[in-house]
């Protein structure tokens, strides 16, 4: 996991937290950093046995960090 020092990393362990019970999902890397003064951007790897779609992550974590402006992520399915 790679954070920004001026991110709030207790807040990215309670996205974890929000994608294991919302969907068993697992994060497996996590980037995150500040783009400009209100605005972060955030670079993950999920696993999970029941994906769901990139855009699906995303409005969870947006509902959870209204500051994120970019997200990019990489969804794998565990088989």
């Amino acid at each position: 996991m790679l954070l920004d020092k001026s991110v709030d990393m207790a807040a990215f362990g309670e996205v974890a937290n929000v994608l294991k019970n919302e969907n068993e999902s697992v994060i497996n890397d996590l980037h995150v950093w500040k783009i400009a003064a209100t605005h972060q951007a955030a670079i993950l790897s999920v696993e999970t046995n029941n994906p769901l779609q990139p855009d699906a992550y995303r409005r969870i974590l947006k509902r959870q960090f209204p500051g994120l402006s970019h997200i990019s992520i990489e969804v794998n399915q565990v088989s």
